[in-house]
C-alpha cells in the first residue's frame, strides 16, 4: 500500500489521526516497522448479525486503506467520504469515492 517512511513524520500522523477521526470503527497506527496497521474496534452485541458484521468489517478496513492513502498521497486537506453524491463522514458504505472538499477555505 505505502511505506510510512517515504513521508514526514508530521503527515503520517496527520493521516493517521484523520483516519482514526474520520472512519467509524477505525484504529490506524504506525509500527516501529515503518507498516501503517489499520484495526477494526466494534463490540458485537446480541443479536446482531455475524455476516453483516464481517462484511462491514472489510468494506470499512477498505474504505480506510483507501482513505489513508489517499490522505498521504495528496496531501490534501479536507478529504470527504462520498455516497451517493452525498458528503458523509464516518461513511460504511460499498459505493464509495474520497475527493476534495472544494469548500475549503470558503
Amino acid at each position: 500500500m505505502v511505506n510510512s517512511k517515504e513521508y514526514k513524520k508530521e503527515e503520517v500522523d496527520a493521516a493517521v489521526n484523520e483516519t482514526n477521526r474520520e472512519v467509524k470503527f477505525i484504529k490506524a497506527m504506525v509500527l516501529n516497522n515503518g507498516s501503517i496497521s489499520l484495526n477494526y474496534d466494534h463490540r458485537i452485541n446480541n443479536g446482531e448479525d455475524i455476516g453483516e458484521i464481517v462484511e462491514n468489517i472489510i468494506k470499512t478496513l477498505y474504505i480506510a486503506s483507501e482513505y489513508l492513502v489517499l490522505k498521504l498521497k495528496s496531501r490534501w486537506d479536507g478529504l470527504h467520504v462520498i455516497h451517493d453524491g452525498h458528503k458523509q463522514k464516518n461513511s460504511q458504505y460499498s459505493h464509495f469515492e474520497v475527493v476534495p472538499d472544494t469548500n475549503k477555505g470558503m
